[in-house]
């Protein structure tokens, strides 16, 4: 092994070398006219690029060890580094992973890992929400701001409520008895729903038809629908499906549902 200063003795020799066969070339080639200038220019760059990776292939030789123990330190610490901010680059990658693939953006209504809000803030770092619930099937705000980190957007599944910011498609559930007249509870629903829908219903479907031609999908249906299910022995689910706008979804299935109440089930007239 060589020693330190044998090293550095052999690597003056080397700086040396180099300069003086670089400069004894490039003399001899800008002294002789024969070339042609643009010739000589090339020449020129060539010798000069080529010394310089001499050199460098040179040192990479001499210094070998030493290189190797530094690119093992340099390794060490990378890796200290990314394990002590493991959770800041996951939240950062997020970020970017959510601005480019465009997941959502403040105003949208959206869903992620158990929580739901309407998107008030972005930063590189999280993504502030203003609480919808309690539970999956309301609509009003709880009052309560929740700040996402980034690093949920990179493994969990994003649900946008608003993703076509006018109008969606919303479903819900109205349970029956099997010995309840469930046709008639399925005529007074779609007559509530064509009274809740008729002032905004042509609107809904001039946008979703320029949603699907922008995203190549097949148009749907937006005429208010019933399906009927029995999801056990003794009961009938009636699914309702109507247009809304994205933000007066939860109004307009109250006032369905509140109809459907009041008509179907005959209050009793007060003393």
């Amino acid at each position: 092994m060589l020693q330190e200063l044998d090293k550095i003795f052999i690597t003056v020799i080397l700086f040396v070398v180099v300069y003086v066969l670089k400069t004894l070339i490039l003399a001899r080639v800008t002294a002789r006219e024969v070339y042609p200038a643009e010739l000589r220019r090339r020449i020129v760059v060539n010798v000069r690029n080529g010394a310089l990776i001499f050199t460098i292939v040179g040192l990479a030789f001499i210094w070998a060890d030493e290189l190797r123990t530094f690119a093992l330190s340099l390794v060490v610490i990378v890796g200290a580094v990314v394990i002590a901010t493991k959770e800041l680059i996951l939240c950062l990658s997020g970020g970017l992973y959510r601005t480019i693939s465009g997941q959502c953006k403040v105003g949208d209504r959206i869903e992620v890992s158990g929580m739901r809000g309407d998107v008030i803030d972005q930063t590189l770092m999280s993504t502030t929400i203003m609480e919808i619930g309690p539970g999956q099937l309301t609509h009003q705000h709880t009052g309560r701001a929740v700040v996402l980190p980034n690093a949920l957007f990179l493994n969990n599944s994003i649900i946008n409520e608003t993703y076509t910011d006018e109008y969606v498609g919303h479903t819900f559930q109205v349970p029956l008895k099997a010995e309840e007249n469930w046709k008639q509870a399925e005529e007074i629903l779609l007559r509530a729903c064509m009274d809740e829908v008729s002032g905004y219903l042509e609107d809904s479907k001039k946008h979703m038809l320029g949603v699907t031609r922008k995203h190549a999908l097949e148009t749907p249906n937006l005429d208010p629908r019933v399906i009927v299910r029995i999801p056990d022995a003794g009961k009938i689910l009636l699914i309702v499906r109507i247009p809304a706008p994205a933000r007066r979804k939860g109004r307009i299935e109250q006032a369905i549902i509140r109809r459907f109440l009041d008509e179907f089930y005959h209050s009793e007239p007060t003393a």
